[in-house]
C-alpha cells in the first residue's frame, strides 16, 4: 500500500489526525509512562514517532482540498512531484523487534552518532538522546538528506553506530 506524505507543525500532528477521521491519516505513535500532577500518578502518554509527518493512504484519491495546516511534501532530488512511501517503510521504524537491556555491551549510549539503515528515513544520521527498554531510541537528526526533520524515534534494530 502506498501513502502520500504530508507535513504539519509538530504540535499539530496528533490533533490533525484526530480532527480529520475521513482522511484516514496514519500517524505512527509510541507510548511513554510518565508521572504527572501533584500526586505524581502514572499516566500513559502517546507521542508521534515522526513529529510533523502524517501519511495519507491511496494518494490517487487525493482530496480536492487539504486542511489548512497540512501540506504536501516534496521529496528532495526526486522525479516524483510529491513524496510517497510504502507501509513497509513506515512499519520498519515502529516494529519492536527486540527489548533492550541496559548493559555495558550495548552498542548504543547517549550522544552516540548513529545512522538509520532501513525504513522511511534510511540514510539519515543523528545523535542518540534517549534510550528506552522497549527498543525505542530518540534521535536528534544531524544529516536529514532533505527530509527537514529535527527529531525522530526509531527502533534500535534499524540503527548502526558510526
Amino acid at each position: 500500500m502506498e501513502f502520500l506524505i504530508l507535513r504539519c507543525h509538530p504540535r499539530d500532528t496528533l490533533p490533525l489526525q484526530a480532527a480529520h477521521p475521513k482522511l484516514e491519516l496514519l500517524c505512527p505513535t509510541t507510548t511513554l509512562q510518565v508521572r504527572r500532577g501533584p500526586s505524581r500518578q502514572r499516566t500513559t502518554l502517546t507521542i508521534p514517532i515522526l513529529p510533523s509527518f502524517l501519511f495519507l493512504p491511496n494518494p490517487s484519491s487525493l482530496p480536492s482540498r487539504l486542511p489548512s495546516k497540512l501540506h504536501l511534501m516534496k521529496r528532495p532530488h526526486s522525479t516524483n512531484v510529491y513524496a510517497t512511501c510504502t507501509l513497509n517503510e513506515i512499519s520498519i521504524m515502529v516494529t519492536h523487534f527486540q527489548t533492550l537491556t541496559p548493559s555495558p555491551n550495548s552498542p548504543f549510549s547517549i550522544n552516540s552518532p548513529v545512522e538509520i539503515t532501513d525504513g522511511l528515513l534510511c540514510g539519515c544520521t543523528g545523535i542518540v538522546t534517549n534510550i528506552r527498554t522497549n527498543g525505542d531510541i530518540t534521535l536528534k537528526i544531524k544529516e536529514h538528506l532533505g527530509w527537514q526533520i529535527n527529531t525522530c524515534i526509531v527502533n534500535a534494530s534499524v540503527l548502526r553506530c558510526l
